[in-house]
């Protein structure tokens, strides 16, 4: 893993660190899918691991313009949404507002 980290850091172009925030939103976006191609979090039985993953930025079963948005949130503080299926088949979503004060976890009759 350290490895891959430390591809994932090569290939980014040159940091502008006038641009601080944005700049490392990136790079906590890129660590997170590499945590995530290494399994971490490890396995999505409950909703709570999902409430895990959401957090690393691992969001679930979106469409792109969704998934595009969620990148757009975590640079501009935007809101921050994931999709899920339990293992019983039960659809809900984790949605962390753009203050990121609180993240809700809703179940389809809530949605």
């Amino acid at each position: 893993m350290a490895r891959g980290l430390a591809e994932v850091v090569k290939r980014m172009p040159k940091l502008d660190w006038t641009r601080r925030q944005i700049a490392k939103a990136d790079l906590r976006r890129k660590v997170r899918r590499l945590l995530g191609m290494y399994g971490y979090p490890p396995d999505l039985s409950d909703p709570w691991s999902a409430i895990g993953r959401h957090s690393h930025g691992q969001w679930g079963d979106l469409p792109p313009e969704d998934l595009a948005e969620n990148e757009r949130g975590l640079v501009g503080g935007g809101r921050l949404v994931s999709a899920w299926n339990s293992d019983e088949g039960i659809r809900f979503w984790a949605i962390t507002e753009s203050d990121r004060s609180v993240t809700t976890v809703l179940l389809p009759q809530d949605y």
